[in-house]
């Protein structure tokens, strides 16, 4: 999880963001490996657990950005 975490009490429904993976670079990365879910929007239901929606801002980031700011 990276940055704040909001909750939205009509909706019941909690917002937050994932960082980066470290090393941040595909090249230095074990082979195979991916970044899925990383640099990531998530709306997850407080009580369940359940993702609701999700969106990968920077896919393949190779930057390290962690962008998942609000």
């Amino acid at each position: 999880m990276w940055g704040q975490i909001t909750y939205d009490p009509e909706l019941d429904m909690v917002y937050y963001g994932s960082s980066g993976v470290g090393p941040a670079s595909e090249t230095s990365a074990t082979c195979g490996r991916h970044h899925g879910g990383t640099d990531t929007r998530f709306a997850v239901r407080p009580k369940t657990g359940e993702v609701v929606w999700k969106h990968q801002v920077l896919p393949r980031d190779n930057w390290d950005q962690e962008c998942t700011f609000e």
